[in-house]
């Protein structure tokens, strides 16, 4: 389906909105991103005149798709913004590598980047830093001393890793063994949804439906769970939505429009190379990436109405840079204007009043608030029975420890592993296990390792200690750079676990934060990550690294 808006053959020339000059104050709520490459999160504004704004980017390690979807979003930035200082972890002071653009041609150049970021050993900026001319300033942030005591722990993690797999693997399939004979129905159904869930195997939308179905069952505070609840309330809104209607209509009412549309603006209906969503998912994707509302692209004087700003509203959306909602919201006042009764498009106007109430959705509240409900759905669903309650809490507990050993825990499950009872932790599920499985005449295995697991627990956790120690390093040099350089906007980008604790200080530091994640089309593969990791640090030759990305192929040389 082709989506049709209003463009005027004058207007066309205007299309490219112009780069905001990062002398003058930046209101983070008018940053926007392409949509097709990214969303916007957590957006702060602070009350301190001509304060620096920093776009921190989250980003995802060696992760092709990701890094791609990274560069058209810094490239959007440094076009639109001016931007020009990219602070990054990984590195400390300048690691530019702009002197590559004297060797060879833009292609050549763009080739041998493109492989390179590939297999990861390149990352987005770097990539931009090769192929183009902009005047970027990349500065790493790192602390060196941190950064190298936050390697080494994770070197020290990885044999333990595989230590901790056959024990982890037991306890798994032992309380899977008892979840039938022990676990209420509610508690059997949550704890299947939370592990399709975390496989990706269950989406969003079907994960919080089931959450806040047996959350109803339950005597719990509902008000507590507001993000939930309006995300339900949207979702519900979603499944009654006929996207075939919502396009039929707008095409009758652009048409309209157009007919109603006085000829001296020679009006002309062009198709923006910017097709209708195909999915109600990807016009939620769509418009996560958009700006906030009030956003008025330059060239529009403050106070237009009607066309010239339906005609620039047109051009945002056929860049990307404006979600679906902004032109509909032109459509609709247009139209309204035109005396036209908006009651003979039903479908039209509830697609609008979907994607307004969707733009209020909080993503990191949504997050929080789901953790927080199924924690409370786990403790109220376990039944009355003291073996129950204990299955469920050991469950919950397995969970986290199988992520610490992964080394993929959030910041927010961090601090819940450190809340746990260390000393006889995993000794007690095994006791728990034995007498349980006793009781059900089910074989029981032994869980004689528990004790010298236990002891390297604190081992493997002390990653996450170091690398929440780098957070406040990153945010401190970050800044020392910021007030060096004299830039009003910036870019800091780090990798996930690092965002809520530096989105914080940035906060506490009075700079407006403006939180922005890249698309990531595919997972990642850890043994990458962990090849790139060891060949920076000299420990992989840049020939293994290569052969895990391009298997048919190697890098010519021996590497460092």
């Amino acid at each position: 389906m082709v989506f049709l808006v209003l463009c005027a053959v004058f207007a066309l020339s205007t299309s490219r909105l112009h780069a905001a000059s990062t002398s003058t104050a930046i209101d983070p709520f008018r940053i926007t991103i392409p949509a097709d490459h990214g969303y916007l999160g957590d957006i702060h504004a602070t009350s301190e005149p001509g304060a620096p704004v920093i776009i921190h980017i989250q980003e995802t390690h060696a992760n092709y798709d990701t890094q791609q979807h990274l560069v058209a979003i810094l490239e959007y930035l440094i076009q639109r913004y001016g931007v020009r200082l990219i602070l990054v972890e990984g590195g400390d002071g300048d690691v530019s590598l702009s002197y590559f653009r004297d060797y060879g041609s833009l292609e050549q150049r763009k080739r041998a980047a493109e492989k390179y970021l590939r297999a990861g050993i390149l990352s987005a900026e770097e990539y931009l830093d090769i192929t183009s001319d902009y005047p970027l300033i990349l500065w790493g942030v790192e602390d060196r001393q941190l950064y190298q005591r936050n390697w080494q722990t994770l070197q020290e993690a990885e044999p333990l890793r595989e230590s901790f797999q056959p024990f982890l693997t037991q306890v798994r399939q032992a309380a899977t063994q008892l979840k039938p004979r022990l676990l209420s129905a509610a508690s059997k159904e949550l704890d299947e949804a939370r592990e399709a869930f975390d496989r990706d195997e269950m989406g969003l939308t079907a994960y919080t439906g089931l959450l806040w179905r047996l959350a109803k069952q339950q005597p719990l505070d509902m008000a507590a769970y507001d993000e939930v609840a309006r995300f339900v309330t949207i979702s519900e809104q979603e499944q009654r939505l006929n996207l075939s209607e919502v396009q039929q209509e707008q095409q009758t009412l652009v048409q309209r429009l157009q007919q109603a549309a006085d000829s001296d603006t020679r009006t002309a209906v062009v198709d923006p190379s910017t097709r209708a969503p195909a999915s109600l998912d990807e016009a939620r994707d769509r418009l996560a990436g958009g700006p906030r509302s009030g956003f008025r692209p330059t060239g529009v004087q403050e106070g237009a109405t009607g066309l010239p700003v339906g005609l620039h509203k047109a051009n945002a959306v056929k860049a990307g840079t404006a979600p679906q909602v902004e032109f509909y919201e032109v459509v609709v006042d247009l139209a309204t204007r035109q005396g036209l009764a908006l009651e003979d498009y039903p479908h039209l106007t509830d697609y609008v009043a979907y994607l307004h109430a969707s733009k209020q959705i909080r993503p990191a509240a949504l997050s929080d608030q789901l953790e927080q409900l199924a924690t409370a759905l786990r403790t109220a669903s376990s039944g009355g029975s003291p073996e129950s309650r204990q299955l469920t809490k050991l469950l919950e507990e397995l969970t986290l420890i199988e992520r610490l050993v992964k080394i993929e825990l959030s910041p927010d499950e961090y601090q819940r592993v450190r809340r746990l009872p260390a000393p006889g932790l995993l000794c007690g599920w095994g006791q728990f296990l034995e007498k349980q499985l006793r009781l059900q005449n089910l074989d029981v295995p032994t869980f004689a390792a528990c004790g010298a697991l236990e002891a390297q627990v604190p081992q493997v956790a002390r990653f996450y200690e170091t690398a929440s120690l780098r957070d406040q390093a990153l945010v401190t040099q970050a800044m020392s750079k910021l007030q060096e350089s004299g830039e009003r906007l910036a870019v800091l980008i780090t990798g996930g676990f690092h965002s809520p604790e530096i989105m914080r200080l940035l906060r506490e530091r009075g700079l407006g934060v403006v939180a922005v994640t890249p698309k990531v089309d595919q997972p990642s593969d850890p043994a990458v990550y962990q090849a790139v990791l060891k060949y920076k640090q000299g420990l992989m030759s840049l020939d293994q690294v290569m052969a895990l990305t391009h298997p048919s192929a190697t890098s010519g040389g021996s590497g460092r």
